[in-house]
C-alpha cells in the first residue's frame, strides 16, 4: 500500500517541472550548506581539492 501511495505521489508531482525545481533547490541548498561549513571552519586549507588540513 505504501508503494502505491508513493507511486501516485511521483506521478502527481511529475507535472509542471516539479522534479526539476526540487533538483535545483536541493543543489542550491547543498552549495549554501557547503559554503557555510567551509567558511566557519577557519579555512586552513592548503590542499588543492579544498580539504581542510588539521
Amino acid at each position: 500500500m505504501k508503494y502505491l501511495i508513493a507511486l501516485a505521489l511521483v506521478f502527481a508531482l511529475n507535472s509542471c517541472n516539479t522534479f526539476i525545481g526540487i533538483g535545483r533547490d536541493s543543489r542550491q541548498a547543498y552549495d549554501w550548506t557547503k559554503g557555510k561549513i567551509q567558511s566557519s571552519s577557519g579555512g586552513g586549507s592548503a590542499d588543492s581539492d579544498g580539504a581542510p588540513i588539521y
